[in-house]
């Protein structure tokens, strides 16, 4: 998957879980880049000149959504959500660049982002699982892959279906039907 439909989808699935969150009655946020700077210019600025800031880095890497819920214990009502896309020369694992995952690993919590990950299989999956699970490795990644050269991967082994680690995290239910949909429709978003 080049990166640019890569990115496309991943804000598509942040949508959907956005969705699936709210009708969880859980309040959600947008807190990707372009939610938390709106300015398109200044976007634009921090991307071309200031993007091996650390305070940059901050804002350009961040997640995807900002979860809550009032109802839950204080130690699992607030999380960060990141919507990933598997690789698509190996569909059983993930891509960050090596700096995105340092800003994850200083400034935000690894046990309260849960990745989110859609993996194009012989049907598409979506797993979910705490980013702390996941063991990144730093890999070179041959230039056709459309990925940075140099990377960091993780394999989705550790992560679940998305019904049951939200059954098993929080003690809600999505409805078959529901995860029926969302998997339909990423498979369209991605025109397979």
């Amino acid at each position: 998957m080049d990166r640019q439909l890569a990115g496309d989808f991943e804000r598509f699935l942040s949508a959907e879980m956005k969705t699936i969150f709210s009708n969880l009655g859980f309040r959600v946020s947008d807190f990707g880049f372009d939610s938390l700077i709106q300015d398109s210019s200044f976007r634009k600025r921090l991307q071309l000149d200031f993007n091996d800031s650390p305070g940059a880095q901050v804002l350009l890497f961040s997640p995807n959504l900002f979860v809550m819920h009032n109802k839950l214990k204080p130690e699992n009502s607030t999380f960060f959500v990141k919507c990933l896309a598997s690789l698509k020369d190996d569909r059983r694992s993930v891509n960050l660049l090596p700096e995105q995952l340092e800003i994850y690993r200083r400034y935000y919590p690894l046990d309260r982002i849960l990745a989110v990950v859609g993996v194009q299989a012989r049907q598409m999956e979506v797993l979910a699982g705490w980013m702390s699970r996941l063991k990144w490795r730093r890999s070179h990644v041959s230039a056709l892959a459309n990925v940075s050269p140099l990377s960091t991967i993780a394999s989705v082994s550790p992560l679940s279906p998305l019904r049951e680690f939200l059954m098993r995290a929080f003690r809600m239910k999505l409805e078959p039907e529901t995860m029926d949909t969302l998997v339909e429709e990423l498979a369209k978003a991605l025109g397979s």
